[in-house]
């Protein structure tokens, strides 16, 4: 995954946990929607932390620590994909929760 959409994705999940941090009704419903969705995906949590470290916060806050894991071998597709999943799983249970946007500009530069 080129960096740079990698950094646009983050950013942009960052500022939406920014935004939602406001609300701690909602924060308790994002996290318990979250234990319920991603079961034991719950792990691959950390891939997010660097880019997105409101999430790790919110997840402190409701007395869930998930350390990063040593690196795995694992190949760069495998990684995109994980990476990809979580990130749709993410965006739907906020998306459950509360309406919002997401405006992404310049697609058509972004690798596949």
């Amino acid at each position: 995954m080129h960096i740079l959409t990698l950094f646009l994705k983050l950013s942009c999940l960052s500022a939406v946990f920014r935004q939602f941090m406001v609300f701690d009704s909602d924060l308790h419903r994002f996290v318990a929607q979250l234990k319920y969705k991603l079961g034991p995906q719950l792990i691959l949590l950390p891939l997010l932390y660097h880019g997105a470290p409101e999430l790790k916060d919110i997840l402190a806050a409701h007395d869930i620590h998930i350390q990063a894991r040593p690196e795995e071998s694992l190949d760069t597709s495998e990684l995109r994909t994980r990476f990809q999943t979580l990130m749709v799983s993410i965006l739907s249970i906020i998306a459950e929760i509360r309406l919002f946007a997401l405006f992404l500009d310049d697609l058509q530069e972004a690798d596949d």
